[in-house]
Parts: structure tokens; C-alpha cells; sequence
């Protein structure tokens, strides 16, 4: 699963962070998670800020990465801060009713020193707003990935009736990333203007490398394609371009959104004592995180340990 494969990858710790709205491919529950999205933002944002007032994490060391509504989830955690986190990526964040509204209400690049994106269902339509393009087609990163064009994946096309399989295919491919170093070329993508002309094969490599997901190096900034298989392993070699230097991957908490709007998880340094809260405190509250209440804020025992 996703935290196995991130433990594997990095010295690291996870927490797991959920809502109760959102899981189902069902209008009601989308839009009870949809009004939810601000409050779970503060609440993790709370999370967060006591681990830096407790065991001094640095939000320079968090990394936040979240599928569909937990991508705006993390753009909005992140600004509850004056200084921002280190990295947020973006899988296929929601469109629907995220298109065209102000980046105060959804993630956006000020949000992270960097911000990286991967456009799945990226897509806009009026006809079948709630069978397909779930994704936003906008740019909203420093580095903004879409693959096969970013609307709809090959692997997807020959699944007739799968509602939400391009949309979910972002984390999958951010999954199989984690396998893959920079010493070849599985998720290389191009710096280029438009899908067309990468189908024309008129994107250069470019003077760094850039990979697609886990591996991506915040050094190379832009808008990027590339093609992927259509069953899995999802990641395809690129037989012309040449593997690059490898980006930092020691970003000491992750916080990720595998579910299909409301699942996060939190990766920290090895040896840090992540859950100083106590489960008291964890009662419902708009978002059904967490909810102030008398009594000590952290274990006395985890503070000392």
C-alpha cells in the first residue's frame, strides 16, 4: 500500500488522517465533503502546528500530497501558516466546483516552495458533469504534469462504464513512482506547450531531467507531458532523453490523500513522536477531525519521550 512504499523509499513516520464524507461516488455525500474541505484544511493544520510547538518540526520538512478534494485539503492546510511547507503534490485535484474560483479557496503554487500537480481527468464538460471530468484543467503548480494530455488515460478507455477511473489513475501512477529512482527514464516527462505537439514529437528533453510523481525535481518548473502504458506498470521508458540528477526526496513529513476525496496521510522524521494529541481531543466537529476541549493538549509522557 501507499505507506509501505513510502517507508521503504524514506525514513519516515505515517499518520493517517479521514473525514467521514466523501468516499462514495454519490452527490450528496461529494457535496458534504466539498463544504468539509475547509475545516479538515484548519484541523490538519492544527495537527501540524502542534507538532511544531511540541517536538519542533520544521514545515519546511512537510510534504503534503493529496488526491482530488484532499489536494485542495492540502493547498488550504498550508495556508493556515505564515511560512510555507515545504512541497504539496497535487493528484488530479477536483474541478466541478473548483473551476475558475480564487486560489484563496483552493491549492494553489504560493501554497508550497514547491508545488508539483498531475492532471488525470483534467477536463471540463457540460453535458456529463458527474460521470466524467472530475479533475480541473487548470495549471496550478510550479510543475504541472499531464499525462496521455492529462483529460483521459489509455488504461481507462478500453473500461466501459468505470466512473472515476482516469480521475483515480493519479495516484496510481504517484504510487508506482515511488518505485522508480532517476537512474532511467520511467515517467520522464517534457517540458512542452501543448499535447499536440508532443504527439508530434516536437517537445525537447531539456536540460534537466523531470520525472512525473515522487521523483520530481523542483528545480524544473513548467507545464509537462509524457505518455504512459495502458495496463500497469503504468511508466514507460523514454528512449531519447537521458535520466536526470535526482530531486531531494528526504522530505521528512508527507501528508497524502490516497481516497478518492478524503483520506491523508502524514509521513515524519524517523524517531519523531508524531501523535502528541491526546484521543480525547479527537471528537467530531465540522469536519469531524477535531474539536477544542478542556483538558491537557498533549501526553505528557510522548513529550518527554
Amino acid at each position: 500500500n501507499s505507506s509501505t512504499e513510502l517507508l521503504n523509499t524514506s525514513d519516515c513516520n505515517v499518520i493517517s488522517v479521514d473525514w467521514p464524507a466523501g468516499t462514495e461516488w454519490f452527490l450528496p455525500s461529494y457535496y458534504t465533503a466539498v463544504s468539509r474541505v475547509p475545516y479538515v484544511g484548519k484541523d490538519t493544520a492544527w495537527l501540524l502546528r502542534k507538532l511544531v510547538d511540541y517536538k519542533g518540526l520544521n514545515l519546511k520538512d512537510v510534504h503534503l500530497i493529496g488526491h482530488s478534494l484532499g489536494a485542495h485539503v492540502s493547498g488550504l492546510t498550508s495556508k493556515h501558516f505564515k511560512t510555507r511547507v515545504g512541497r504539496i503534490s497535487g493528484l488530479d485535484p477536483a474541478g466541478l466546483t473548483f473551476h475558475n474560483v480564487p486560489k484563496q479557496q483552493r491549492l494553489d503554487q504560493s501554497d508550497a516552495d514547491y508545488v508539483d500537480v498531475i492532471h488525470t481527468n483534467g477536463c471540463s464538460t457540460t453535458w456529463r458533469p458527474w460521470t466524467d471530468c472530475y479533475g480541473i484543467n487548470e495549471n496550478l503548480g510550479h510543475s504541472d504534469f499531464w499525462p496521455n494530455g492529462g483529460e483521459h488515460q489509455p488504461a481507462c478507455k478500453a473500461v466501459s462504464g468505470d466512473i472515476g477511473c482516469d480521475h483515480e489513475l493519479a495516484y496510481t501512477y504517484y504510487l508506482e513512482s515511488i518505485s522508480y529512482g532517476i537512474d532511467d527514464t520511467y515517467f520522464l516527462a517534457r517540458n512542452c506547450s501543448a499535447w499536440n505537439q508532443y504527439e508530434d514529437g516536437e517537445c525537447p528533453c531539456g536540460d534537466e531531467a523531470q520525472y512525473m510523481g515522487f521523483f520530481a525535481n523542483p528545480a524544473v518548473t513548467g507545464v509537462f507531458y509524457l505518455n504512459t502504458s495502458v495496463a500497469p506498470p503504468f511508466a514507460m521508458r523514454d528512449s531519447v532523453c537521458s535520466p536526470g540528477s535526482k530531486t531531494d526526496a528526504g522530505s521528512n513529513i508527507i501528508i497524502i490523500a490516497f481516497s478518492t476525496s478524503a483520506s491523508v496521510v502524514v509521513i515524519a522524521v524517523a524517531g519523531a513522536i508524531v501523535f502528541v494529541v491526546r484521543k480525547r481531543r479527537m471528537q467530531q466537529t465540522d469536519s469531524g477531525l477535531l474539536v477544542e476541549k478542556e483538558g491537557s493538549d498533549c501526553d505528557d509522557a510522548l513529550l518527554n519521550a
